[in-house]
């Protein structure tokens, strides 16, 4: 018992990648290790990209292109049937939010989320399949959701399933918590008049409190490959992850949205 006891005192710390690209498909393939190691070496990488961030600037200083996801990178995550990871698209936003943890928390908890996303999503509705109220209260650090979502645009409309997972973390130095998100779809989509499909998503997301005042470094990160063309769908993807953040904070300040959040869709 001793023995043991020496060696693992004398094992040396976990240590994650340093660049974005390689932090964010380790991070991605780590998610669910039960050894809270693995994530919170990530902070020090994350803060180091999100800090040096322009922040104030427009959507391209703040976009970024990471690097495909892989099987061997998806971790626990089963890929939908046929889905070919040289085929996506790969989009990145960060952002600042003024937002509190605990305003956080409500939002990721909120079982309807439009008008938390992008304007797209006419209907989001989110059910928990752990339990909430302890993931909300910080009483607990795991929550997995199913999302069930209608996307409109001028793109296509579609019907879009998702599982995702969030996961807390507490930050070594401070204290404070930090959250992991992610998401993928199990299955294929296909719009309604069946000429589009979505062919696999996965989304990252990280809510990483600023090391010196009171906002959140934010980061979303979308994986997805579709049949729709590249250079509209990337322009898209762009829009629709930054429009999530701006929407989130109007819909905290109580501004007027344009999506009704009690519209009603039946799915055929």
């Amino acid at each position: 018992m001793l023995g043991l006891l020496s060696l693992l005192a004398c094992s040396e710390p976990i240590e994650a990648p340093e660049e974005l690209g390689d932090l964010l498909l380790y991070t991605f393939a780590e998610f669910d290790n039960e050894d809270d190691e693995y994530l919170t070496a990530t902070l020090d990488g994350f803060t180091d990209y999100l800090l040096g961030v322009d922040m104030a600037g427009d959507i391209n200083a703040r976009a970024f292109t990471p690097p495909k996801l892989t099987d061997e990178d998806l971790g626990s995550v089963v890929p939908p049937p046929g889905a070919d990871p040289d085929l996506q698209t790969n989009v990145g936003v960060s952002a600042l939010s003024s937002a509190t943890m605990s305003q956080t928390l409500g939002l990721i908890t909120d079982p309807n989320q439009v008008c938390i996303t992008s304007d797209t999503s006419v209907f989001y509705e989110r059910t928990f399949n752990t339990d909430v109220a302890c993931f909300a209260d910080q009483s607990c650090d795991w929550l997995e959701v199913s999302n069930e979502t209608r996307t409109e645009s001028i793109l296509a409309d579609v019907w879009i399933d998702t599982d995702g997972d969030f996961r807390r973390v507490v930050r070594e130095d401070d204290g404070a918590s930090v959250i992991f998100g992610r998401t993928w779809m199990p299955e294929q989509a296909v719009s309604d008049d069946g000429s589009e499909t979505w062919d696999q998503r996965y989304t990252f997301d990280l809510w990483l409190p600023h090391p010196t005042d009171s906002t959140i470094l934010r980061m979303t990160v979308m994986w997805s490959s579709v049949s729709i063309n590249q250079d509209l769908y990337v322009a898209a993807v762009k829009s629709g992850l930054d429009e999530a953040f701006e929407n989130a904070a109007a819909f905290l300040a109580g501004d007027e949205c344009k999506n009704d959040r009690d519209a009603e869709f039946t799915r055929e």
